[in-house]
């Protein structure tokens, strides 16, 4: 009992805890769920799909980001879809005593496949992300965002909060939520940060 009771104190010391770094050095996946509103709601169920977000910080301030949402939802009155939602650009990133305030925009992809009628969709947009993270005891950081898009002449509104429970200097459990004017989506996932 004492050998096990070691190991297990060996191993927490060698996750070495660290505060929440805040880094944009990080790669999120994980499952979400997507439930449908608006008209869109009237047609399509709720969608089980998949998460990946990538940022890099090569210099200072700068990052770039990368994210991926996958969802499958099935069309109510028969068939199914997947839906497309990318995105990619630069940010910038402000430290204010212990939260970081940043902003990032680019591109946006968004694409219902295959196409159906009445929620035909495969364009290229723009979005804007601003946003704060904050950092709360050694390891918990929790980030809230507003996000803008323009899609298909279109202006679409959001945010995203999230929660990440930090296990090491480098992995950690990730809770979070988008809202948008189409759907609202609930996911958990893992963080690699480095």
């Amino acid at each position: 009992m004492k050998k096990f009771v070691s190991t297990i104190l060996t191993l927490f010391a060698a996750l070495q805890f660290a505060s929440a770094a805040n880094s944009f050095n990080y790669f999120d996946f994980g499952w979400e769920r997507t439930s449908y509103k608006s008209g869109a709601g009237t047609v399509l169920d709720d969608a089980n799909g998949l998460f990946a977000e990538l940022a890099v910080a090569p210099l200072g301030p700068l990052f770039f980001v990368g994210e991926y949402h996958y969802a499958r939802p099935d069309v109510i009155d028969g068939g199914d879809l997947s839906q497309h939602d990318l995105r990619l650009g630069p940010g910038l990133q402000v430290p204010v005593g212990p939260i970081k305030l940043y902003t990032h925009l680019g591109g946006r992809y968004f694409k219902l496949d295959p196409k159906f009628t009445p929620f035909e969709f495969d364009d290229w947009g723009f979005y804007v992300e601003p946003g704060a993270r904050l950092a709360i005891g050694e390891n918990l950081e929790l980030y809230v965002s507003a996000l803008y898009s323009r899609l298909d002449d279109s202006n679409e509104w959001g945010s995203e909060a999230g929660v990440v429970f930090n296990l090491s200097s480098n992995f950690g459990i990730k809770l979070m939520g988008r809202f948008e004017d189409q759907f609202n989506t609930l996911g958990i996932g893992a963080r690699l940060e480095w």
